[in-house]
Order: C-alpha cells, then sequence, then structure tokens
C-alpha cells in the first residue's frame, strides 16, 4: 500500500506525464523523481500495458485491486 504523503507525490508526478503512457514510462518517472523504494517497487509491479490516465495507473496500484489478486489466488 502506498503510503498516503508517497500518494500524493506520486499523483502529481503521474497527472504531469503525457498519456498514453506504457509501464515503462510510467516506471521511469520514479528513477527521475527519485521515489522512495516501496513506490518504485509498487509501479514495477504494475500490469504491463498501455495507460490512459494517472487515474488509470492510480487504481492499478489500488490496495483493493491486490487484495483482489490474493482472494483469486486462494
Amino acid at each position: 500500500m502506498l503510503v498516503e504523503s508517497n500518494e500524493a507525490e506520486l499523483r502529481e508526478v503521474l497527472n504531469g506525464l503525457t498519456y498514453p503512457a506504457d509501464k515503462v514510462h510510467v516506471v521511469s518517472c520514479a528513477g527521475v523523481h527519485d521515489f522512495e523504494t516501496p513506490v518504485r517497487r509498487r509501479l514495477h509491479e504494475l500490469p504491463e500495458r498501455t495507460y490512459a490516465s494517472s487515474d488509470e495507473v492510480m487504481a492499478a496500484l489500488s490496495p483493493q485491486k491486490a487484495e483482489g489478486a490474493d482472494e483469486h489466488r486462494a
């Protein structure tokens, strides 16, 4: 789960990206903006696809998605 301060910073950066953006482009923003390791790790876990907006990226990072994935494995 993203810490609230990290989430706000990440959303600000993601809002500055040009969309559509693929996973590589989104992940590269973490290196450029020197995000902490947990944020980088979460971005690397994003599904390999093209994102239409920062909202799509944030939705893919949401805890509900992660919990849903765990439920499907059980």
